[in-house]
């Protein structure tokens, strides 16, 4: 009887194909989990926003007790987007009057109920252009966020400015264009 060779071929490697379709999984799913981590992020600004203008929200209140149901007056100081506002944004951003004059609001009326100035999360980001600002008559006030991320999908529609929802009415919130979120008394619900 013949003998019966067999040959074995000793295969120790991937195939060329085998290593391309292990590379094109890994660059999808590492694709997939930049996408979420960067919406993580920008949720996580817009929420630090929130209890950023809740805080300053809960000391003017505080301060409305101490001072016969009045809040800290901003007057009105015409030349910047937001007349009447104080704003406060980041470092690197030109500062007008409004920007010196928040500054000493925040460490004088309101100081012994705030336990630190807020600032916004991209502070050190010189490309933001995210702010808070705060208007007030005495009896009524408005604290805003102008340009939250994502801004038509606040965690809460309470939170939209009707005045900056792109809509008609400064009034209502009736507008899809919406570029600012806000806490105010009531009225100061069209506060522009």
């Amino acid at each position: 009887m013949l003998p019966i060779k067999i040959q074995v071929k000793n295969n120790y490697g991937f195939t060329l194909i085998e290593l391309m379709v292990v590379v094109a999984i890994i660059a999808i799913l590492s694709g997939i989990v930049m996408v979420m981590l960067s919406q993580a992020k920008s949720s996580a600004y817009n929420a630090r926003r929130i209890s950023d203008i809740k805080e300053v929200q809960k000391a003017l209140e505080l301060y409305s007790l101490d001072h016969n149901n009045t809040y800290p007056q901003t007057g009105s100081y015409e030349g910047h987007p937001e007349a009447g506002f104080f704003k406060w944004v980041n470092d690197c951003y030109p500062a007008p009057p409004a920007v010196s004059a928040w500054k000493s609001f925040l460490t004088t009326p309101i100081s012994p109920y705030l336990s630190k100035p807020p600032s916004d999360p991209t502070i050190n980001d010189c490309a933001s252009s995210h702010y808070y600002a705060y208007k007030s008559s005495g009896t009524d006030y408005k604290i805003m966020i102008a340009n939250p991320n994502n801004p038509n999908n606040p965690p809460s529609k309470n939170l939209i400015d009707p005045a900056r929802d792109g809509g008609a009415d400064p009034c209502v919130v009736d507008g899809s264009g919406v570029y600012g979120w806000a806490i105010y008394s009531s009225g100061a619900a069209c506060w522009q």
